[in-house]
């Protein structure tokens, strides 16, 4: 998200939240192979997971938004 983050264009900073957000779908399953090779605790793992689930909604959400702006138009530009 930060490498994306400075990208004048919203299709760009959206090709890297997609990234990010698989890495974020990758955490959550990561999250419960630790838990079943006993690296972390139940809760730890229900609260690592949840947190990022409710990252890659939020990821997605914003990826809809970027993607709905009109093509050209530059992060911060004023009408």
């Amino acid at each position: 998200m930060a490498e994306g983050f400075g990208r004048y264009w919203p299709a760009e900073f959206s090709g890297f939240l997609t990234i990010a957000r698989g890495s974020l779908i990758e955490t959550h399953n990561s999250a419960g192979a630790g838990l079943q090779k006993g690296y972390f605790s139940l809760a730890n793992t229900e609260r690592m997971q949840r947190l990022a689930l409710r990252s890659s909604k939020a990821t997605t959400r914003l990826i809809k938004y970027l993607d709905s702006l009109p093509r050209g138009r530059r992060r911060g530009s004023v009408k």
